[in-house]
């Protein structure tokens, strides 16, 4: 059985990365500050996606046999639902004046996301005893993981703000 300190340890080492990611991130645009709140609401958007998708990867792997084919559809599930999450927050409020409101709108879903994704990552060798495993897990979730899931819906991120934001038709 799990113990609540092995639950809080996990979760904490899980989710200080992420919130060190999401201040350097919302301070790089220090001449238009975003909202804390949809921030904030961002970030617990894209810490909500974890679990839909744990639930659609369940899916996708009790379908695709090939694993190439199944984590490329892991990663587009992955990517796809927190675009939803950004999207929705992203088009719901004016909050959106320049292009790089939307990156950062994505980067703080997606640190949500990778947050309690770190923490499940991180619950397992924890659990098990292997405290030296569990900072190797999280020392390469934060370079690695989190700055993938970062570029990536920064990216889309992007690409919404310059669709969006673009002169011409």
């Amino acid at each position: 059985m799990m113990h609540l300190y092995t639950f809080i340890s996990a979760f904490v080492a899980g989710i200080l990365p992420s919130l060190l990611w999401l201040f350097f991130f919302t301070h790089e645009d220090s001449s238009h500050k975003k909202p804390r709140g949809i921030i904030f609401g961002c970030f617990i958007g894209g810490a909500i996606a974890v679990v839909i998708s744990i639930l659609a990867e369940k899916i996708i792997a009790d379908s695709i046999v090939d694993p190439n084919t199944r984590y490329i559809c892991w990663a587009a599930f992955e990517e796809t639902v927190k675009f939803i999450v950004a999207g929705t927050i992203i088009f719901r409020t004016r909050l959106t004046e320049d292009p790089v409101d939307a990156m950062i709108y994505c980067a703080s879903v997606a640190l949500g996301f990778a947050a309690i994704e770190n923490t499940l990552f991180i619950l397992g060798p924890l659990s098990s005893g292997s405290l030296a495993q569990a900072l190797v897990t999280t020392n390469m979730r934060f370079i690695g993981a989190t700055l993938v899931h970062v570029v990536s819906s920064s990216l889309v991120g992007f690409m919404v703000g310059y669709v969006f934001y673009r002169n011409r038709p």
